[in-house]
């Protein structure tokens, strides 16, 4: 039978914009599948006073926290469904990155969910500024929402490059597969397909680097193995193999995403695999940018060599208690 991930602790970084009612909706929806307890927290800039006095300051921070809390009630009024509360709900003042990280830490947050950026002049092939400076600081995962987040899910991406980052992003692609896909009513299994992409970047097609299909192929498929095994997916899930050339792989994955219309795109945010290392940041950033869809990124933290974080996700998208690896 399906299990569902056992999230204790999610957080919503509402904006206040128009896309946070669908970031505390996504965000309300994966308490309500999952169980856990929803904290919605909204950052408000310090302001500027530079002739101003303290008491005018003083007055000006209390009627921006009121105003800005009463946004912030309304928009979770309007996203919330029947039945549901979040377990907290704050207005702070500080730097949105700062104040994001500082709450995920409080509550021991699972997952952070995240609107998308916001349009800067500069730097496309980077995270806007916020989604940015919490992706690389976050101890988890975090969900970067475009448009409407549905559950269950029925088709999930995630493209991998053969490094240990990837292979927790593929673990974790194939947990919530697992957890929060579409099921069959009478087998109660999961109706979810999966797609795992690879990209070869076309500097390996040459004559000093002989990469192709009848390498790569073997080579992907004992990682997609591997995390059958780990994760407890076996026949409970359809797995799709990808393998494309293309010389710049961020796009490459963007058009495969708009082919395969997922509703979920899971990568790593760091890799050590094909891909040159200062190409893997701007990837995951050129790709939660354009993708036509939600893109849970996965922090390379969560993945060290040092730390037992595949096997005990792995166990909890299973719902069952983490297993310690083996030495």
């Amino acid at each position: 039978m399906m299990k569902t991930p056992t999230f204790r602790s999610i957080v919503a970084a509402a904006d206040l914009t128009p896309a946070s009612a669908e970031v505390i909706r996504a965000a309300a929806a994966l308490a309500l599948r999952t169980g856990a307890r929803l904290h919605v927290v909204h950052a408000c800039d310090l302001p500027v006073l530079v002739y101003g006095n303290a008491a005018a300051g003083g007055i000006a921070v209390e009627q921006r926290i009121q105003a800005a809390g009463e946004r912030l009630a309304a928009h979770i009024d309007g996203a919330m469904p029947d039945g549901l509360r979040p377990a907290s709900q704050e207005v702070r003042f500080g730097s949105p990155a700062d104040i994001v990280i500082e709450r995920a830490a409080e509550v021991e947050a699972d997952l952070i969910v995240l609107g998308p950026h916001r349009p800067r002049p500069v730097g496309d092939l980077f995270l806007g500024s916020t989604a940015d400076r919490v992706i690389r600081r976050a101890a988890a995962p975090c969900l970067v929402v475009r448009g409407e987040f549905a559950l269950p899910l029925r088709r999930v991406m995630v493209p991998i490059d053969l490094s240990d980052p990837s292979r927790g992003a593929l673990d974790l692609a194939l947990g919530w597969a697992m957890g929060l896909g579409a099921s069959d009513e009478g087998e109660r299994v999961p109706h979810v397909e999966v797609t795992v992409a690879h990209v070869i970047p076309r500097i390996f097609g040459t004559d000093s680097f002989p990469f192709d299909r009848e390498v790569v192929a073997p080579e992907l498929g004992r990682e997609i193995q591997g995390a059958v095994v780990r994760t407890g997916a076996r026949a409970r899930v359809g797995i799709c193999e990808k393998i494309i050339w293309g010389d710049v792989p961020a796009e490459e994955l963007v058009s495969l995403a708009e082919q395969e219309t997922p509703d979920l795109l899971v990568i790593a945010t760091h890799g050590y695999g094909l891909m040159l290392r200062a190409l893997i940041g701007s990837v995951a950033s050129h790709v939660v940018r354009r993708a036509p869809c939600s893109v849970l990124l996965v922090p390379p933290n969560r993945w060290t060599a040092d730390e037992p974080t595949v096997d005990a996700w792995a166990g909890i998208m299973r719902g069952c208690a983490p297993v310690a690896p083996l030495t």
